[in-house]
């Protein structure tokens, strides 16, 4: 009978005990996790900040003479990109592809990390990322129509990709209309590229 006495009698023991630690491990987890996730949250904003502006400076300070895909390597002191070396290699692939088309990551980034750190929404985020690399092909190919004046090796702004989809598209579309010249399309594309990337930075409107 002691025996059957004590077993009944821990659980009630242990069930106050139990009751006793899980709130204070209801209370100090919680306090934690909650401090936690806003760190990690200002750290991802910061990540993102600071790749945007190594994006756009690399950008912006492109130059056809640094190292690249397409040219040899220069010692460092040879390089002119803001970024570095890095930097130039960045800048490059970049605009060799989409031209200005490219400073839409570059911006994108900077925004969504703003917006993170001021805790506002990017949901959903994956239409926002589609919506990115929708306007920055879009601003490529309204860009294909600009002379790059020697400041990039494709002889247009929207670099190769603009320029080949805008020349795919051409006869396609004047098979429509004659109104659908390069001038339009490129307008056209320069409008959609201002939606998706207003969508993308999830500017909301003002009431």
């Amino acid at each position: 009978m002691a025996r059957t006495r004590s077993i009944r009698r821990s659980p009630k023991k242990n069930k106050r005990n139990n009751k006793k630690s899980n709130f204070l491990l209801r209370l100090l987890p919680d306090l934690l996790q909650s401090f936690i996730a806003r760190r990690l949250v200002d750290i991802f904003a910061l990540v993102l900040t600071f790749c945007g502006v190594f994006t756009v400076l690399a950008l912006l300070s492109y130059s056809k003479s640094d190292p690249s895909w397409n040219t040899a390597a220069a010692r460092a002191s040879d390089v002119s990109n803001w970024m570095g070396e890095n930097g130039a290699w960045v800048a490059d692939l970049f605009l060799q592809t989409l031209g200005l088309g490219a400073l839409v990551f570059g911006g994108m980034l900077i925004v969504w990390g703003v917006r993170s750190f001021n805790r506002q929404s990017l949901s959903p985020l994956w239409l926002r990322v589609v919506a990115t690399f929708v306007a920055a092909v879009s601003l490529s190919i309204a860009a294909s129509q600009i002379p790059s004046g020697g400041w990039l090796s494709h002889p247009y702004m929207g670099s190769s990709a603009g320029t080949l989809i805008l020349n795919a598209l051409g006869p396609v579309a004047a098979g429509f209309s004659n109104f659908f010249g390069p001038v339009s399309l490129s307008i056209g594309f320069g409008v959609l590229a201002i939606l998706t990337g207003a969508y993308a930075s999830a500017v909301r409107r003002v009431e």
